[in-house]
């Protein structure tokens, strides 16, 4: 059930963004608009997949389970900062600029 409740307020926000940012989004061509969106699944796919594999496989050589939850918050901030700062490269280049805003 808790399953159906994130995926439900997952669609929301998502949603609730794209009528947000509905102004910015016609400015842009369907090409960008699509590109845009794979960019943000891309990243999204490569930060899970680093996160999950790469941090288990790290933390598994650890037997304290308080240094292992520092290693593994240590490969999730690292992760998430190279996968956002790559994203902004991207969406800079894709957008000409517009996105990520400021």
């Amino acid at each position: 059930m808790i399953d159906w409740i994130v995926a439900v307020a997952f669609a929301v926000a998502i949603i609730y963004k794209i009528n947000k940012n509905r102004d910015l989004l016609k400015t842009f061509t369907k090409t960008q608009i699509f590109c845009v969106a794979v960019s943000y699944i891309a990243a999204t796919i490569a930060a899970f997949v680093c996160i999950y594999f790469f941090g288990n496989w790290i933390a598994s050589f650890v037997q304290n389970s308080f240094i292992r939850f520092i290693i593994f918050f240590a490969v999730i901030i690292t992760t998430m900062f190279v996968c956002i700062s790559i994203l902004n490269r991207a969406l800079k280049k894709i957008t000409n600029g517009v996105l990520p805003g400021k």
